[in-house]
This record gives C-alpha cells, sequence and structure tokens, in this order.
C-alpha cells in the first residue's frame, strides 16, 4: 500500500508539472527569469519516475495516429522537372554519355578527324573549355548536395532519439522529417541543374553568335566528294547513310556534306545549260 501511494503521488506530481510547464511556456518565457524557471520544471519531470512510462504510451497513442494518415506520395512534378534536366545534360554530354548537341557533333567531329587536317577554330575551344569548367563545377557540387543529403539521415535520427527523453516521438515523425529534407534536396539538385541548362545555353548562343571565316575543303575532302557525285552522276542524291559516311570520311558535318552536294548539283547543271547553249550557238555559226 505504501508503494501504490507513492505512485499515486509521483504521479500526480507529474500531471502537476506538466500543466505548470505549459502555463510557464506561456506567460512567462518571454520574461528574465522564464527560462531558467521553465528550465528546472523540465528538469524535475525528466527525474519523475513516470516521465519515460508516460511519453512512451504518448508516442504509441501518436503511433496508432499516424498510422491512418500515410506519408505524401513524392512530388510528381519534381521528378518529371528532375527528368528534363537530366535528358538536356545527357544530350549535352555533361552527364554520362555521347555528345548529341549539333555544337558537341562538330566539336567531336573535328577532333577525331585530325588527319584531315581540320582545326578547331578559337570559338570552338573556348566553347570546349567553357563547357568543360561548367561540367566539373556541376559535378562538384552535385557531389556535395548528395554527400550532405547522406548525411542528413542519421543526424535527424539521432536528433529525434534526444527528443525522446523529452516529447513523444513516433517513427512517422522520423518518416516524416526525413522525407521533408529528401524533398529539399531535390529542390536543391533541380537547381542546380536548371542553372547548369541556362549556362549551355548561354554558351550554344555565344558559339553560334561568334563571327566565323569561310574556310574552304581541302583537296582530300573535295576529291572524296567528287568522287562520290561522279560514281552516282544519274542520281546524285546521297542517302542518309551515304551522307553519314562521308561526313564520317571527310572529318566535316552532315549539313556540310548536304549543302556541298546541293551547291555542286546547282552548278553542274549550269555549267551543262551554257555548255548546251554553246553548242546551239556554235551550229548557227556553221550554218
Amino acid at each position: 500500500m505504501p508503494e501504490t501511494k507513492s505512485s499515486e503521488s509521483d504521479l500526480n506530481i507529474l500531471l502537476d508539472k506538466l500543466k505548470e510547464q505549459t502555463k510557464t511556456t506561456i506567460n512567462c518565457l518571454n520574461k528574465p527569469e522564464g527560462e531558467s524557471y521553465a528550465l528546472k520544471l523540465t528538469c524535475e519531470m525528466v527525474n519523475n519516475p513516470f516521465y519515460m512510462p508516460f511519453l512512451l504510451v504518448l508516442a504509441e497513442k501518436k503511433q496508432i495516429n499516424d498510422s491512418k494518415r500515410p506519408l505524401p506520395p513524392p512530388q510528381g512534378y519534381l521528378l518529371e522537372q528532375e527528368l528534363q534536366l537530366d535528358n538536356m545534360l545527357v544530350r549535352e554530354n555533361i552527364i554520362n554519355g555521347n555528345p548529341s548537341s549539333e555544337y558537341d557533333k562538330i566539336c567531336a567531329t573535328k577532333i577525331t578527324n585530325k588527319e584531315k587536317k581540320v582545326q578547331l577554330s578559337q570559338a570552338d575551344e573556348e566553347y570546349l573549355r567553357d563547357k568543360q569548367q561548367l561540367s566539373d563545377q556541376f559535378h562538384k557540387t552535385m557531389m556535395q548536395i548528395e554527400g550532405r543529403a547522406v548525411e542528413v539521415s542519421p543526424i535527424i535520427q539521432s536528433l529525434l532519439q534526444k527528443h525522446r527523453m523529452v516529447r513523444p516521438v513516433a517513427p512517422y515523425d522520423m518518416q516524416a522529417m526525413i522525407w521533408n529534407c529528401n524533398k529539399k534536396f531535390t529542390n536543391l539538385r533541380i537547381e542546380v541543374k536548371m542553372q547548369t541548362c541556362q549556362a549551355i545555353k548561354v554558351l550554344h548562343e555565344k558559339l553560334a553568335n561568334h563571327p566565323r571565316k569561310r574556310r574552304n575543303f581541302s583537296k582530300e575532302v573535295v576529291q572524296i566528294l567528287n568522287d562520290y557525285y561522279l560514281e552516282h552522276i544519274s542520281d546524285p542524291y546521297p542517302s542518309d547513310n551515304d551522307k553519314n559516311e562521308l561526313a564520317r570520311k571527310t572529318g566535316i558535318t552532315v549539313s556540310q556534306v548536304n549543302n556541298w552536294f546541293g551547291n555542286k548539283r546547282i552548278r553542274y547543271r549550269a555549267q551543262k545549260r551554257k555548255g548546251t547553249k554553246q553548242e546551239e550557238t556554235n551550229e548557227q555559226e556553221k550554218v
């Protein structure tokens, strides 16, 4: 019986302290002595034998209520936005992949065809250098973000474990806190990727607007294109596969191959018409 009375007394004291702390938090915390008094009440409650069982009961009830309230699903629009940015970064060879943008294809073709004596212009070299710096900065920033994201989860769990000493904390609280942090890191990744894509567009505009000197093709390139033209003189319209193969052999772009054949056909027809007129003129003079 004495133990029962002691237990009831401790429980009543705990409940009184909880009520008193609530009033102190509302009314006295702004006063100079309010913070120290609230800390004193907290220490007294923590030392009460009923304090931890009381918190466990509250946490259990909270967990039952939270089980009916699932975590919100991932933000679909964020995932879709990040996927679109990833696709652009893959095309630009910032994220692992082969260069597929028109600017990178031109530079890659020039680099891989040095035997054709196709040299990079100053604008091309600046473009590649600036883009490499942009890629290095992007990967460095993303590694920092991913590293922080990995570090945060155990920190949150450790912090909430300490909170359990002074307030009820259910597993749902940990999951919700980690979910919110992951969402913030997702937003941060999207922001970095968006800035990188915008910087790449600026590089493209700078390269496109750079004044370029017109260069004639080398003798080797013209010889390869002329040989193909003469071999297919009856139908001088190369297919897409033939254009790709000629571009690979000559070290120029497919669009340059296409333009060369268009100009060649125009010149050939003009020469043919000129030759026909000359023959007609000669025949008339003979008559």
